[in-house]
């Protein structure tokens, strides 16, 4: 539900200020006019970088924070050096 934030492509706007990649999309839920109801984050990406449940509390305060932040890029060093801790890719076929 992206309403809160202006809909999911102007949240995902605001997500990417702070080094974060996401888009609106729709959902079945109430429409917000002009934009997206929903955000999705690829959660498979997520996964492939090595993210686990446990990482995913940090994940969610870190983009709630992008989200409420009066200046997300400002937390973009932070998201930058958080995300360095995840540098080789994991499940791959083949591999």
């Amino acid at each position: 539900r992206a309403a809160g934030y202006g809909g999911g492509q102007a949240a995902s706007k605001t997500l990417r200020q702070a080094g974060f990649l996401a888009c609106g999309i729709g959902l079945p839920i109430e429409a917000v006019e002009g934009d997206m109801n929903g955000l999705r984050i690829g959660t498979p990406e997520l996964v492939r970088w090595g993210m686990t449940p446990e990482h995913m509390p940090h994940l969610a305060q870190l983009i709630n924070d992008a989200l409420r932040a009066n200046d997300p890029a400002s937390m973009a060093e932070d998201v930058a050096e958080w995300r360095s801790e995840f540098d080789s890719l994991h499940y791959i076929h083949g591999r």
